[in-house]
Order: structure tokens, then sequence, then C-alpha cells
């Protein structure tokens, strides 16, 4: 693969605007893609086994909802956002993998594939979308906060994506 950004940061070529709409669709390649679809996530109460949830992969945030129809997206059932807390991404066995929010004691996702092929997927963009996160970045840790995959946060990064000026803010 060539390395675009190197080629052209120590160059004294000025790039044309066609040239750098072209670097920057390169660099996007490497950025974190929305990724949607069905996983088994692992009840953690002891006889509840498996339970089959649908899961969105979007803006260094994972969220499960009970299932894809319109009425059951509104409130997702839980949210993992990697920009608040650091996470372990385990690697992937036999169609499962798992994701440990540090700071969280007794409490591991465990999230099991169809096939190999649809696991390694889901692991590659995790590991991707945590990569790019500030809980990769800073390692923050969820220590004190119970359940904290219970709501959808945001952090000061996702705020200042989302806020325009004007915009008015509740609290």
């Amino acid at each position: 693969m060539i390395d675009v950004q190197n080629k052209f940061k120590n160059s004294k070529v000025r790039l044309t605007t066609k040239q750098r709409i072209n670097r920057n669709q390169f660099n996007d390649l490497t950025l974190p893609q929305p990724k949607s679809g069905f996983l088994h996530k692992k009840s953690p109460a002891l006889f509840a086994g498996w339970q089959e949830r649908y899961f969105v992969l979007k803006n260094r945030k994972l969220k499960y909802f009970k299932s894809n129809k319109p009425e059951d997206m509104h409130v997702p059932k839980g949210v993992i956002n990697f920009d608040q807390f650091s996470c372990a991404i385990s690697d992937m066995k036999d169609k499962l993998f798992s994701i440990k929010i540090s700071g969280v004691e007794n409490r591991e996702f465990e999230l099991k594939a169809k096939t190999d092929e649809i696991c390694q997927a889901w692991v590659s963009e995790l590991i991707r979308h945590f990569n790019k996160s500030e809980g990769c970045i800073e390692y923050k840790s969820a220590e004190g906060i119970k359940k904290p995959w219970r709501f959808d946060g945001c952090s000061e990064k996702q705020f200042f994506e989302k806020a325009d000026t004007g915009d008015i803010l509740i609290f």
C-alpha cells in the first residue's frame, strides 16, 4: 500500500484541489466505518443464555437494541461509548469475542456471530473505532460508575462534533 500521507508531507510541490480531495478520500479509507447487524449477546443473568440483539457501531459508539424494528430502535438497551471509557476487545475464537470496559468489575460483554467471517469483520471494525477514540488515547476508566453502558452519554469530542453555534443546550 502506498503511504499517501508521507508522500506529500515533505514535498515542496503544491497540491491542486483535486489532488487534495483524492488524498482526503484515501485518508477516509482508514477511518472507522459504520457497521450494523445481528449478534448474540450473552446475558449476565445466570440462566438466561444468549440473546439475539441488533448492534449498531457508529461514531465510536456500540449500541445494541432488542431488534431492528422501528419501534425498538428509539432507545438502545445499552451503549458502549469508546470515547468515554477504555475497553479491551478480545481476540475472536469460535465465532466469539468479548468487550471489557476498564474499571467495571464482573461485567464482560460476550458476543457471538453466526460465522467466523462476520465475527472477524465486527472485531476489525470495533478495533478501528476504539483506536480512534478518546478512551483509547487517554485511557479513561469507568471506575465508580454503575452500569456505564446503560445510558448514551456524550464525550467532549462528540459534543463539539454535533453542536453548532446557535444551538440551544438543555442539561
